[in-house]
């Protein structure tokens, strides 16, 4: 699961080379390992790896480690943040594994979120101060650094989709 480098030469992010070593989770009769900064990978039940899992070409983004279930619907709400436009996108999974709505959300930059939470009607990330700079990357260490505000601040959006239900992103 993972194993190439997911910087490549011409400074794009190969969502596909990811180590998949933050969380496992099943949903939709899927078992996929996830790690923040690329796809999911699809596992079987005995833990064979399949490969990238992209809900057939949907996912356009790198897919948080920490999606969450919503325990009435039984939809499941992730993000993916990036180093370009847009920072951050929301993305909804239904319960059969239909990736039906994605949005971009409007954050200032390159943000570290690690998780999320969800209410009845709203999707809550914490805009923490640490921010991934570009500039640092390659240079050995870390590619993060802190903006200086001492608190986040937390980004609330409503969940719900603007028009319809279940209606696949694309069409």
């Amino acid at each position: 699961m993972g194993g190439a480098s997911a910087h490549r030469e011409d400074s794009t992010v190969d969502l596909a080379a990811t180590p998949a070593n933050t969380h496992v989770i099943w949903h939709a009769e899927t078992m996929l390992a996830l790690c923040e900064v690329g796809l999911p990978h699809w596992g079987t039940p005995l833990l064979e790896t399949v490969g990238p899992y992209d809900f057939e070409g949907r996912l356009t983004t790198a897919m948080t480690g920490h999606p969450n279930e919503d325990p009435v619907t039984g939809e499941l709400h992730l993000f993916g943040t990036g180093f370009a436009t847009p920072y951050l996108t929301y993305h909804r999974v239904t319960v059969e594994g239909l990736l039906f709505d994605s949005r971009p959300i409007d954050v200032p930059g390159p943000t570290m979120m690690h998780d999320c939470a969800i209410t009845e009607n709203h999707i809550v990330w914490m805009d923490l101060p640490v921010v991934f700079d570009p500039d640092l990357a390659g240079q050995g260490g870390t590619c993060d650094r802190s903006l200086g505000h001492p608190f986040p601040e937390d980004q609330v959006r409503q969940r719900r989709p603007l028009h319809g239900r279940h209606k696949p992103v694309g069409t």
